[in-house]
């Protein structure tokens, strides 16, 4: 099956035209390709999700799920007007739907958010144990200063963060 919109934003954020070919399969939901697409930017979904119980047919109360997703060029003006930059990503997701895991790559360059410049970022995520772990390998700040950072975010909104910025003049990025 192909599924497909135009125009579709979610609360406010506008996400683009969607086209996507589907298939429905034993209680699972795959996922061939999915693209969405958003004035310059791109971005390819695939995988599968266990919706229904291959007897009975109910529905799975927590899915299993595999998943990827990439972006060689996302323009993030494409869908914010506040921020602009371009980003990489490409990842990988698996596990159940309160429980997943997976690895992501970010790569941004140009980015301005409310007015303050990045002039590049490398991300690496790893989810698991209901904890997205970030490492930030390179944070260059407009001014071409090199800053890390590493931290985790969990489900349940608390996090930690700490950085390493070396003679780095971080202001007005950070207030300490």
């Amino acid at each position: 099956a192909i599924l497909a919109g135009a125009d579709l934003a979610i609360q406010g954020v506008t996400v683009g035209d969607l086209h996507s070919s589907l298939r429905f399969s034993e209680g699972t939901l795959h996922v061939d390709e999915a693209l969405l697409h958003n004035g310059r930017s791109t971005l390819r979904i695939a995988g599968r999700v266990e919706l229904l119980e291959k007897t009975g047919m109910r529905s799975v109360p927590d899915p299993a799920f595999v998943a990827t997703v990439t972006a060689d060029h996302i323009e993030l003006g494409d869908f914010f007007d506040d921020v602009r930059g371009r980003l990489t990503v490409d990842g990988q997701a698996q596990g159940t739907v309160s429980n997943p895991s997976g690895t992501f790559t970010l790569h941004g360059k140009g980015l301005v958010l409310s007015g303050q410049g990045l002039d590049e970022i490398r991300l690496e995520a790893r989810l698991a144990e209901k904890k997205l772990r970030l490492d930030c390998r390179e944070l260059v700040v407009a001014s071409g200063q090199v800053a890390e950072a590493a931290g985790w975010i969990s489900f349940d909104r608390a996090f930690f963060l700490s950085g390493r910025f070396d003679d780095a003049d971080l202001y007005p990025y950070v207030a300490l």
